[in-house]
This record gives C-alpha cells, structure tokens and sequence, in this order.
C-alpha cells in the first residue's frame, strides 16, 4: 500500500463541495438504482412492482373517496380536517355496514373531547 505524502493528503482530505443541487442530485442517485436494479432483477421485476403501486394507490384513492361521506359528520364535532380524514381511513372502512355503523365506528376511537395527549416529563433527577 502506498503512503500518503502531505501534498497527496490535503488533496484527499479536503471537503468536497457540490456542484449541483439536492434535488439533481437525489434524481441522479434515483436513476442510477433504477438502472442497476433493471439490470440485476430484470424489466418484468420492474414492472411488476410499478403495477403493484399503482394497483396501492388506487386501493387508497378508493379509501379516501368512501371516506369523503364520513368527513362532514366528524366535522360537525370540530375536529380538525386533517385528523377527521385520517380517522374515516383507519376506522370507516368496514365492508357492507351502514354509514351510521361506519360512523359509529369512527367515534369509538375519537376519545373524549378536549383530550390532549402529551408526552410524560421526564423523571426526576436525584440530588447527587
């Protein structure tokens, strides 16, 4: 193994400053794994896993769109509209039930009103 002389390591050692932004970056590192798993596993591996996702997020576009029927109810409770879609997903998804099921449903895991959850403090210190 060759040593390093001093020229030698200032010239390994300094920092490397980018020349592009994250975002080119990151699509660069994106492209890269995408050929190199085309390569290794194949253009049907490939496939199979982008009809896969699309097959998700058209399972999930489904859940948010059943759930559109549920939001107005939660909301008349004033509970926030971020919080109200996340609860109809979760709970309101319940094949062949009734909305008022589904609703009820959606409330059982609400908790009580006004309800804040907040982490513990931390425990006492003991003097030394």
């Amino acid at each position: 193994m060759k040593a390093l002389s001093a020229t030698n390591y200032a010239t390994y050692s300094r920092p490397r400053f980018a020349t592009c932004s994250t975002a080119h970056t990151m699509a660069c590192r994106t492209r890269w794994a995408s050929r190199t798993l085309k390569r290794c596993c194949g253009a049907p591996f490939i496939e199979s896993k982008r009809a896969q996702a699309a097959a998700e997020r058209a399972e999930y576009a489904a859940k948010v769109a059943r759930a559109q029927e549920l939001v107005p109810w939660v909301r008349s409770l004033r509970v926030p509209k971020a919080e109200a879609l996340d609860l109809c997903i979760r709970y309101g998804d319940i094949p062949n039930a009734t909305l008022e099921e589904r609703l009820k449903a959606v409330l059982k895991h609400m908790g009580p009103r006004g309800t804040k959850y907040e982490p513990a403090p931390p425990p006492a210190q003991k003097p030394p």
